[in-house]
């Protein structure tokens, strides 16, 4: 078993980081397997 820690500081409020890690638009900016984000249906 391997454990791996990595962190990283980010000088922003924990809520503006929280609202865009978990908009879906944003996921190709920083998650390396998501090339693209397309919405099928309306956003909310």
């Amino acid at each position: 078993m391997v454990d791996v820690l990595t962190e990283i500081e980010i000088k922003s409020p924990a809520e503006r980081v929280s609202e865009y890690a978990a908009n879906p638009d944003n996921a190709p900016e920083w998650y390396v397997n998501i090339d693209s984000a397309e919405w099928l249906t309306e956003k909310p």
